[in-house]
């Protein structure tokens, strides 16, 4: 990589911007690689703007093994952008919606991936993952700002151009075609953790063992843990406190994610409505303030939260029981305090987890 677009991210890092979804931190001595605190090892750390979040990044190694990583980690998640960006004209998706209809569109290699990831879920979900919900979204006022609430008729007609029974994926071909005019897909549930997991696949390659990714909340840790420490702990947010957290989970090599109705919403008439939206009746939905979800790939765990934060405990207690390795911690509202919440634990990950913190 030459020096003046190395110098062009470091810019990046002027900009400021928040994340409150969770924090990184690593604790404790390392047993499991035997090394410690008198050996030296150099990190590399990065923030910087990109799908229209912040990424954080940092790494454990020598410094051409780090700089390496954190470079390699920038040009994954451009390259994830690209493909999957929703609103940009240039992007693979947008091409894909704009054309999908009139002829069948020929994918790349890593639009077909996410896609594919993408279908998946659909299924295991009972559809409750439905990356074709754009229109919703748009009629919702999620893309574009608008000042009082659809009203039924427009709710109802996005509803009818919504469904992956009206996208026809020719897998020989690698096409999609879309069988409704209208139709349009959305990859934020999806993008995101796909283009941790192919950073991390990168970031390994270097030589490089130790460390974090986390985009937007969609974290990775690295199979090993820094000099003096033994595991990663992540922090998890009281969803309606965002100064305040319930708990800590400790991992080393998984990933984890949070879906939650805090961090992006519309506001009509005084009331906060989640971009998260039931694809079965098109409303966002509202007894549901967060999921998490641990497990060994980050694209698992960015769109299982976020398919059982419109599919509920049910759909939770389903998808551990075929996939044991993945774990959920649900918040919703408590109905017998109307400012409290409620914790249902899935998994024997969330031993500190409690609505008090404590």
């Amino acid at each position: 990589m030459n020096e003046q677009i190395f110098m062009s991210r470091k810019q990046t890092w002027l900009i400021l911007m928040t994340i409150a979804l969770i924090s990184v931190a690593g604790v404790l001595i390392n047993q499991r690689t035997g090394r410690n605190s008198r050996h030296h090892v150099d990190s590399e750390e990065r923030q910087f703007p990109i799908m229209s979040t912040i990424a954080q990044i940092k790494f454990y190694g020598t410094p051409e093994q780090v700089e390496n990583a954190a470079n390699l980690t920038q040009d994954v998640f451009e390259m994830v952008e690209k493909a999957c960006n929703t609103f940009d004209p240039e992007s693979e998706l947008f091409q894909l919606n704009r054309n999908a209809f009139a002829a069948p569109f020929k994918c790349s290699t890593l639009l077909w991936e996410v896609l594919s990831k993408a279908r998946e879920a659909y299924r295991i979900s009972d559809g409750m993952f439905d990356p074709s919900v754009r229109p919703l979204m748009t009629v919702w006022g999620f893309y574009r700002k608008r000042s009082e609430m659809p009203p039924q008729e427009e709710i109802k007609h996005a509803l009818n151009i919504c469904g992956m029974d009206k996208v026809v994926f020719d897998d020989d071909a690698k096409t999609v075609s879309f069988t409704v005019d209208g139709v349009a897909l959305d990859l934020g549930g999806v993008a995101k953790g796909y283009a941790v997991d192919m950073a991390a696949e990168n970031v390994l390659k270097t030589g490089v063992r130790a460390g974090t990714i986390n985009l937007g909340g969609n974290i990775f840790c690295l199979p090993e843990t820094p000099p003096g420490r033994r595991f990663y702990t992540v922090s998890i947010r009281n969803p309606l406190d965002k100064n305040k957290t319930c708990g800590v989970v400790r991992i080393v090599g998984k990933s984890v994610a949070t879906s939650g109705n805090y961090e992006r919403y519309v506001t009509f008439n005084g009331k906060n409505y989640t971009h998260i939206i039931n694809p079965q009746t098109g409303m966002p939905v509202e007894d549901m303030l967060s999921v998490t979800v641990i497990s060994n790939h980050a694209v698992d765990a960015d769109l299982l939260s976020t398919a059982v934060f419109t599919g509920g405990v049910e759909l939770a207690e389903k998808l551990y029981r075929e996939f044991p390795d993945v774990q959920f911690l649900i918040m919703c509202r408590s109905t017998d305090h109307e400012d409290g919440f409620k914790i249902i634990k899935i998994g024997n990950a969330w031993d500190s987890v409690n609505p008090t913190g404590k």
